[in-house]
């Protein structure tokens, strides 16, 4: 998995495969150990030990504790990122009244109905997409007013999902 992590004006670049850290392409010897609660542990990279202590995680906002010295993290996931490069982060605004096909694509599943109510993160729609499932997610609390797609569907990039009342 390839995460990335947003800390103060750094960002990091954070594989994990088995076992094996890479740090912006550093391989790295890295070992975490949790206490009782999974809020409080220690963390061990390449010989040098933390004390972290978890304060609060607010969706991808983590707030720590390292070291006695409170600090904050922005994580990103491959999702996240396949969302950015596509553009489609920048959807995630208020005022959203339509969801379009971020990329040609066959529907799968269809996971709500006209006169839904749904919240910001919620599961609209499958769509297979480069042999990979997307999940289609809302970017905005509302109301379905009208969804213009079936299972089974290929769509064009831009092809207009669904509408919100």
């Amino acid at each position: 998995m390839d995460y990335k992590v947003k800390h103060r004006d750094n960002t990091l670049s954070i594989k994990k495969e088995g076992a094996i850290y890479t740090v912006n392409d550093v391989e790295k010897e890295v070992s975490i150990s949790w206490l009782k609660t999974n809020e409080i542990g220690h963390l061990m990279i390449d010989n040098k030990q933390y004390a972290i202590q978890i304060l609060k995680i607010e969706g991808k906002e983590v707030k720590l504790r390292i070291n006695g010295k409170q600090t904050q993290m922005q994580l990103s996931d491959p999702i996240d990122q396949l969302l950015q490069n596509l553009g489609l982060d920048k959807l995630m605004n208020k005022g959203i009244s339509q969801v379009k096909s971020p990329m040609p694509g066959l529907v799968l599943k269809v996971l709500v109905s006209n006169g839904q109510e749904v919240k910001k993160g919620d599961a609209l729609l499958i769509l297979e997409a480069m042999k990979m499932e997307n999940v289609i997610k809302s970017p905005t609390d509302g109301v379905i007013k009208q969804i213009h797609i079936k299972e089974r569907d290929a769509l064009e990039k831009n092809k207009l999902m669904i509408d919100f009342a």
